[in-house]
């Protein structure tokens, strides 16, 4: 799974996960401190990695 930089790079990834019906996607180490409405997209997800479990 790439790794997004950009807001526009982190979109075509939900994009990407929403066309090919992902169950897991991990947006963590990527600083974020909100996730964009269009997560809402993934109804297909299980899992959303956000940060590390210590």
């Amino acid at each position: 799974m790439p790794n997004p930089t950009t807001p526009q790079e982190l979109l075509r990834l939900i994009d990407q996960a929403a066309d090919e019906q992902w169950e897991e996607l991990d947006l963590s180490g990527l600083g974020l401190t909100e996730l964009p409405k269009e997560i809402g997209r993934l109804t297909g997800l299980k899992r959303l990695v956000l940060g590390k479990v210590s």
